[in-house]
């Protein structure tokens, strides 16, 4: 009878690693372990990493990932202990109904589970129980330089659709004060002033700290301006596309503000900052995945303009540059009386949870001790 256990000890860190090259791929980024080691906070788990785990003699046959979150769920004073999942593979060969056991054995964990980047696959399964599916989230995108861009255009797209979308540097003031990184300055934003992050991950210290500078892989930059009791946040960084062609995209995957009229003029003169930082590191575009309609209006005023719904400009896969359509989506189960938000009301970027990561394993040596430093050789600085 198949066994089920709520945390993976790393000590069998050899079954994870066959699993993971058998059922997805030699190279995912699950067979480095420094990153699995940082997704599934082990360290916060005595040497276990949050992954639900379906044993048969011996053998693993069944895995689900979470990572245990507070998030804001309509109220911003009392968050909700949630469970964001991702990672869900059963074998073939596993004993019937494995694969369920572990999604009924997450969502026994608290009533709120939510996931980015759902399946083909899994997404129809979960609807019929419940769960609410959003298949696109709203892109933004900025054009640097339409020269590098053009070979990166979509097969349905035209040079000339660039046009609309082009970066305008006279569009934004540049006499604002500079930032500075998180890491630099106190950070403690008072909550109730951002009303637009009412049903999202709560962007604590921790969580920035974790999500971003602690990141084994990426470069990230925490740009804060104002009050460290309401900064208005802005997180870049810089990926370096290869294939079809060879460029620098930038990639802002978190920014919100207090919601009064400080806050937003805050949050307008830091996009401005990070947008002129971008363009003189010589991106060719920048992108932002954003649900909430609030911030992105914001970004459509500085230039950053909503993608048409009809078509996508530019791709979103680059380590090798992929001309296919692709969009993020969002699933969550709201249970136990918790209520059921509009897409654009709640905040989900790119990077909630695993939607900003690395495809493969960054060294293919199952180890990431040196990316992160050639991450930040390429990026540089957006101070």
């Amino acid at each position: 009878m198949a066994e089920v256990k709520d945390l993976f000890p790393m000590s069998e860190w050899a079954h994870m690693h066959a699993f993971v090259q058998e059922c997805y791929r030699p190279d995912h980024v699950l067979c480095c372990r420094k990153f699995f080691e940082w997704m599934f906070q082990v360290k916060k788990n005595d040497g276990h990493a949050t992954m639900v785990c379906g044993w048969d003699q011996g053998r693993l046959m069944s895995i689900h990932g979470y990572v245990p979150l507070p998030v804001h769920w309509g109220r911003l004073d009392q968050p909700v202990k949630a469970q964001w999942t991702m990672n869900w593979m059963t074998r073939q060969e596993a004993p019937k109904g494995l694969g369920w056991v572990l999604m009924r054995r997450i969502q026994k964990m608290g009533p709120l589970q939510l996931s980015v980047n759902a399946s083909t696959i899994g997404a129809p399964f979960l609807q019929p129980l419940g769960w609410v599916f959003y298949s696109k989230l709203p892109r933004y995108v900025c054009v640097f330089d339409q020269a590098q861009c053009v070979p990166m255009l979509q097969a349905q797209c035209r040079p000339q659709d660039l046009d609309a979308y082009s970066f305008d540097p006279g569009i934004l003031s540049s006499d604002a004060d500079r930032s500075s990184e998180m890491g630099e300055r106190g950070y403690a934003p008072r909550w109730e002033l951002y009303p637009e992050l009412a049903y999202a991950t709560v962007r604590s210290r921790d969580y920035m700290q974790w999500r971003y500078l602690d990141h084994p892989v990426f470069e990230y930059h925490v740009n804060v301006l104002g009050d460290p009791k309401r900064p208005a946040v802005c997180v870049s960084r810089i990926e370096q596309a290869y294939g079809v062609q060879n460029a620098l995209v930038g990639r802002i995957v978190d920014f919100f503000y207090p919601a009064d009229d400080q806050g937003k003029r805050e949050g307008k003169a830091l996009l401005a900052e990070v947008l002129r930082g971008l363009n003189a590191k010589g991106c060719a575009y920048a992108d932002c995945i954003m649900s909430n309609a609030e911030y992105g209006q914001t970004l459509s005023e500085c230039g950053v303009k909503a993608e048409a719904q009809e078509y996508q400009l530019l791709p979103m896969r680059l380590t090798p540059v992929e001309r296919v359509v692709r969009c993020q989506n969002v699933i969550f189960s709201a249970t136990g009386g918790l209520s059921v938000p509009g897409l654009d009301k709640m905040y989900v970027t790119k990077s909630d949870l695993e939607g900003d990561g690395p495809a493969n394993d960054p060294t293919g040596r199952n180890s990431c001790s040196s990316v992160a430093s050639a991450a930040a050789d390429r990026s540089g600085g957006l101070k």
